[in-house]
């Protein structure tokens, strides 16, 4: 039985005018259709007007709202999209203050505490870890070198998190030409900078050469927010080409770094370490009614041995608005107000098909509406319709804008 006094009807579109034909005919395509009248049209909704909006969903079925009066509008709004962010804790040096504290002979301990996204663990917390045991003669490198070590291994199998090294130490822009970087690998390729330069692996407009100890930081080739690497060796410096092997595998996107967006920290202005833990939601496995969409959300423990080392939250963990993933969550989620029966099957069900369509991003309409066309003994039930429509781009946003008065 459906007892519901409120109902959201959800439509997710592609990006295209509004149809101003009978119905549309184009999956993901939207139209507005006065009461009593054949086709649809696209002008601006107005006190007194009875409409509906007809959809062609992705199966090819033409999906209609209730017959709506725009005079029972109680409320609207629109929601641009914003992106979603991961959650990032800085242990000591945050790019702009901060060490690890050292001390020698120590138990050095990094809890990282989660929650599961899946209801079937009971929303328990779960733990990854960092631990090293510093020496007699322990050093910043030493420990952020060791505790990302074990990260690395603790996280490898789920790789729902990620660690980098941050360094307080002033770099010089690479001078040779572009690099090329894998994730996940420790091998850094370059080249010269034009045919015969002979510059590969060289910086600070090619007055040094990069040797084992110095410290690479990939992305911007001074700004100390950008992770850093630890250069184990060096082939061929001072070449037309030159390998470098790093201390840890690289985390950034694989592709190829331009030269000013790489620098060296040359191994006498080292300075002090933090290190970055990232929550890595691409890992994460999303499926609609199987796997729930949810930023990962962690807190970080610290051992005696860290004594006054500060703990910086970066960033904050943020869902998001518009996203593909939260915005065909809500559509599955919403499934079943026309009657479908889209859950009763056996355990695992296939996800339906939807309308968002991963590498799009949404402007949110939501519009509620109060119903009283139903009768009583003592007069009018009042109930209440939510309409919510996804646009996945400016010219059906800016038809929307207009139909719906924002």
């Amino acid at each position: 039985m459906y007892a519901q006094k409120n109902v959201t009807h959800m439509f997710v579109c592609a990006d295209a005018a509004l149809s101003i034909a009978e119905a549309p005919t184009t999956a993901r395509h939207l139209g507005k259709k006065l009461v009593g009248r054949l086709a649809c049209e696209a002008g601006a909704l107005s006190a007194g007007n009875e409409f509906q909006l007809l959809y062609r969903d992705v199966n090819g079925t033409l999906q209609t709202s209730p017959a709506l009066e725009w005079s029972n509008l109680l409320s609207k709004a629109k929601t641009t999209h914003s992106a979603a962010t991961n959650q990032k804790v800085v242990i000591g040096y945050n790019g702009t203050s901060g060490s690890i504290a050292v001390s020698n002979s120590d138990e050095y301990l990094i809890n990282v505490g989660y929650r599961d996204q899946l209801a079937q663990f009971g929303n328990k917390t779960f733990y990854k870890y960092a631990q090293y045991a510093s020496t007699t003669s322990a050093t910043q490198y030493l420990i952020a070198n060791g505790l990302h070590t074990t990260f690395v291994a603790n996280t490898k199998k789920d790789n729902l998190f990620y660690m980098e090294k941050l360094n307080s130490g002033t770099s010089l822009a690479t001078s040779g030409g572009a690099l090329t970087v894998t994730n996940g690998s420790t091998i850094i390729t370059t080249v010269e900078s034009a045919g015969a330069a002979a510059d590969a692996g060289k910086y600070n407009a090619d007055a040094a050469t990069i040797v084992a100890g110095d410290i690479l930081r990939i992305g911007h080739a001074t700004t100390k927010t950008n992770g850093v690497y630890k250069v184990v060796s060096i082939t061929g410096g001072g070449t037309d080409d030159a390998i470098i092997v790093i201390d840890q595998p690289y985390v950034g996107p694989s592709g190829s770094v331009a030269a000013a967006n790489a620098g060296v920290i040359p191994i006498a202005s080292e300075g002090d370490y933090g290190l970055r833990i990232v929550a890595n939601d691409a890992a994460k496995t999303i499926v609609p009614g199987l796997f729930f969409y949810s930023p990962i959300r962690f807190d970080v423990g610290l051992s005696d041995a860290f004594g006054s080392t500060i703990t910086t939250v970066e960033a904050v963990a943020f869902e998001g608005a518009g996203t593909f993933n939260l915005v065909r969550q809500v559509e599955y989620e919403l499934l079943g107000n026309r009657r479908e029966a889209y859950r009763i099957a056996e355990y695992p069900l296939a996800p339906p098909a939807l309308g968002a369509t991963s590498g799009e991003t949404y402007t949110l309409y939501n519009l509620r509406f109060k119903d009283n066309s139903t009768e009583t003994i003592t007069g009018t039930a009042d109930s209440f319709i939510e309409v919510m429509v996804a646009s996945a781009g400016g010219t059906l946003t800016a038809a929307l804008d207009t139909l719906f008065g924002f």
